[in-house]
């Protein structure tokens, strides 16, 4: 994990997205706080709601990292109103 604060938030930012192309075809498993996490190639991002954490999986790079992800974790991925696979 890569601690950031405020004032660095730029350069961290930065940091996160060259670590994450670097790791974007290997079987490493990657969580991170925020959809950018997300966005920027990471598998799993936890994102603060008002009910609490929710979590959000990125399929096409979970597809290219190789991995093989339990389907009851791609279920919790699932929120109220979308469809089911």
């Amino acid at each position: 994990m890569i601690p950031c604060s405020r004032k660095c938030a730029n350069v961290c930012e930065n940091t996160m997205q060259r670590l994450l192309a670097r790791l974007s075809a290997s079987p490493v498993l990657t969580i991170g706080l925020g959809d950018e996490f997300c966005a920027h190639a990471g598998l799993f991002c936890l994102v603060p709601t008002p009910q609490g954490m929710r979590i959000n999986a990125n399929l096409d790079s979970i597809a290219r990292s190789g991995l093989r992800i339990n389907p009851r974790l791609l279920k919790l991925t699932l929120h109220e109103g979308e469809a089911r696979p």
